[in-house]
């Protein structure tokens, strides 16, 4: 098989490779999902204490990304 032909079973290969993971992933994620809680989100049992600990720090890191528009009030 010449350099070509080589390439192009890669190609290839990959590419049935990717189908076959995002499909693996697309089913996990599926059957995963039907509990919209944040235990689910994270797998993790303990994610309601750890959604309490981490969210101000991670809505304050957010902030230097995407601060909110100054609101005046002329209360």
């Amino acid at each position: 098989m010449d350099a070509a032909a080589n390439a192009a079973a890669v190609v290839s290969l990959n590419g049935k490779m990717e189908v076959e993971e995002r499909h693996a992933q697309k089913s996990y994620w599926e059957e995963h999902s039907k509990d919209l809680t944040v235990e689910a989100m994270m797998l993790d049992s303990r994610a309601a204490d750890l959604d309490k600990e981490e969210r101000p720090e991670v809505i304050h890191s957010a902030m230097a990304y995407f601060p909110l528009p100054f609101i005046h009030s002329s209360f």
